[in-house]
């Protein structure tokens, strides 16, 4: 089959760029889709670094509130045991 000298698009040439269209799209598809596996990796490692911080900043109060405890009681010991 020739293409005809007119100038007319013939149905192979329409088929031929909806490929490239079609190949461009899944491409872009591909680096979506790894992109959207990154943010989810790094949204889970953003929350686990929240709930580490968290942990901390509530454990310390328990354990100043505590040494300060034990600290009054080694106090109160000294004194009246004397």
């Amino acid at each position: 089959m020739t293409a005809p000298s007119n100038g007319s698009v013939t149905v192979k040439d329409i088929v031929l760029r909806l490929e490239g269209k079609v190949d461009a799209l899944i491409e872009t598809a591909a680096i979506y889709g790894n992109e959207s596996k990154n943010q989810a990796i790094q949204a889970a490692d953003h929350e686990n670094r929240l709930r580490d911080l968290e942990r901390w900043r509530y454990a310390i109060p328990a354990s100043v509130f505590t040494a300060l405890g034990a600290s009054a009681a080694a106090i109160a010991a000294a004194i009246f045991t004397q």
